[in-house]
């Protein structure tokens, strides 16, 4: 009895705020109209009350496109039209013929407010969003027929296998997935240059030579089709003007749209601030949680992310940033001076970098200014600025990676982003920079370790091993969900159907809901060998940082093969 008061209690509240929100909104009072749309979300539990959710998207999203005060009420009015939409069933035709409507009329609005006029020619309707949406599909099935191809050709339970058999079959494993992850790379890029070569034909040509370069994981060759995003504009020397500068923000605008569209953004990445005010340093006001789906987006507009032109906004401590300038005024951000006052994080993100689409030898250009930059002395003895970067990265894993695990927990549940696929990513990206290699591409670097006889041939192969596994088990858990979802278990999905899911989640060490939710690995054998290296590449980091060892002083692993069966 109690529950169901208190459910008319919080309907009745709720009711009440939207009535309060909508008589705001008709004076005009946008700033009110927001807290108390807003405030009535908060009520909203996301399991039983869709309808209610869905309300409060699109009346925040109405109150983004009347505000348009700035591009960014653009793309968040576009991204609450897609959590609505995103909550809408397949029989509500025309409430999702009306949201659409409004996320063209946002569409519609932003471009007539850079072109100044409200007819425009050959203006893209859904159909185009809806062939981005199937591009994105044909790249993400043809990583499911690799994967199949790798059941096929690499399955261990097919046949006894003695030491050398396993090797082998190893590298053919290793090999799938490094094909696999360069073509995502290459399909991504291309995707990313067809919706840039998009709006520049509605905005118009560039007014200067540019280059967009993909950062993170698309430059590393690591990108799953369900990534975000992170990126940065390179203009030739002298193009800095505000007129340029802001015709790049329009373009990063304008594709942040078209990528919106794919309905794949949660909305705590927008940073809306009356959702998720991260810049005010206030738990209390980060309150939102959204449980849409979430694949191929920007990196989130959080001060500690942010990887993309428009950048980071001004905060407590540092000033605002942003990601469109000309070579040299980029690689100055690799200074030991500027990498300290913003964090190494950004510093190494701008490090590696690779072509997507314009003018090439600007890429080159800046290319060259960071290498020159890290190979700068740096304020300790013998080492260059890449060096004691890469030693201090190495040394932060070595505090922040200490998994533990039995081999009796194959079936353990695991975030397979932050336990599984981050620490082998890491490792080997720190190593890049403390032995100043000319590799930046993943697959690459152990290969030019190896040549430099800085590991064995067998180190090569159980480093490469754990990062194809890492990265083919981060995929398996994404194409098996079609979305960004970590949770990953070694239990079979058979056993979860037939066992009480208490007694599953007890086995998993995580609740019911997760266990459920979890992408289930069809061979359960292959985590049991991925930590018969992490475990040895855990212990030979953590001598390498307490040796301090300098770059120049020999093998980087004198006493490891990098393998553990025991």
């Amino acid at each position: 009895m109690e529950s169901t008061t208190n459910t008319k209690s919080e309907s009745s509240e709720f009711n009440e705020l939207l009535s309060k929100g909508s008589d705001a909104l008709s004076k005009g009072d946008l700033q009110t109209a927001e807290k108390h749309y807003s405030t009535a979300l908060k009520l909203v539990s996301p399991e039983r009350k869709t309808k209610e959710m869905r309300t409060c998207f699109e009346e925040l999203g109405n109150i983004y496109l009347m505000k348009r005060k700035s591009g960014d009420d653009f793309t968040n009015a576009t991204a609450l039209y897609n959590a609505a939409l995103a909550r809408s069933t397949s029989t509500e035709d025309e409430l999702k013929k009306h949201l659409i409507s409004r996320i063209k009329e946002a569409e519609r609005q932003f471009l007539s407010s850079i072109l100044l006029r409200d007819s425009l020619i050959d203006f893209p309707d859904y159909e185009n969003d809806i062939k981005h949406k199937d591009v994105l599909s044909t790249i993400r099935d043809s990583c499911k027929e690799i994967i199949r191809q790798v059941d096929f050709e690499c399955d261990p339970g097919v046949m006894p296998l003695d030491e050398e058999q396993r090797v082998v079959l190893e590298k053919r494993r290793t090999s799938l997935i490094s094909t696999l992850f360069r073509k995502i790379s290459k399909d991504m890029i291309d995707f990313i240059q067809m919706l840039i070569e998009e709006c520049t034909s509605v905005l118009g040509n560039a007014p200067c030579r540019f280059a967009v370069i993909g950062l993170g994981s698309l430059a590393r060759n690591e990108m799953t089709p369900y990534s975000d995003m992170e990126f940065a504009i390179l203009l030739e020397d002298g193009a800095e003007t505000e007129s340029n500068l802001e015709y790049f923000r329009n373009i990063t605008r304008y594709f942040h749209l078209k990528v919106l569209n794919l309905g794949e953004t949660i909305l705590p990445s927008m940073g809306i601030t009356s959702l998720n005010d991260f810049y005010s340093g206030d738990p209390a006001r980060m309150w939102f949680f959204d449980d849409g789906p979430k694949g191929c987006s920007f990196d989130g507009a959080m001060p500690w992310a942010s990887k993309y032109p428009l950048g980071r906004k001004e905060t407590q401590t540092k000033e605002a940033i942003e990601l469109i300038k000309t070579p040299g005024n980029m690689a100055a951000l690799q200074s030991e001076q500027l990498a300290i006052k913003e964090g190494y994080h950004l510093a190494d993100v701008l490090a590696t970098s690779v072509f997507v689409t314009g003018d090439e030898e600007l890429v080159k250009l800046y290319n060259v200014k960071v290498n020159e930059s890290l190979q700068d002395p740096s304020d300790q003895d013998m080492l260059t600025n890449g060096s004691k970067r890469g030693f201090e990265s190495l040394n932060e894993i070595v505090e922040d990676f200490s998994l533990y695990f039995k081999w009796s927990e194959a079936g353990k549940m695991f975030n397979v982003k932050k336990e599984l696929y981050r620490f082998p990513s890491l490792v080997l990206n720190s190593l890049t920079f403390y032995y100043n290699l000319d590799s930046r591409n993943t697959w690459e670097i152990v290969d030019e370790m190896q040549k430099k006889q800085l590991i064995t041939e067998d180190e090569a192969h159980n480093l490469n091993f754990i990062l194809a596994t890492a990265s083919e088990l981060r995929i398996r858990s994404y194409l098996g969900k079609d979305e960004q979802r970590e949770k990953l278990t070694g239990l079979l999905s058979d056993v979860v159907e037939l066992d009480l899911p208490e007694s599953v989640a007890g086995k998993a060490g995580a609740s019911a809901v997760d266990v459920e939710k979890a992408f289930h690995i069809p061979n359960p054998d292959i985590i049991v060998r991925f930590f018969m290296t992490y475990f040895p590449l855990q212990r030979a980091i953590q001598k390498l940082v307490l040796s301090k060892k300098l770059p120049h002083e020999g093998k980087m692993f004198s006493d490891h093969n990098l393998y553990d069966c025991r």
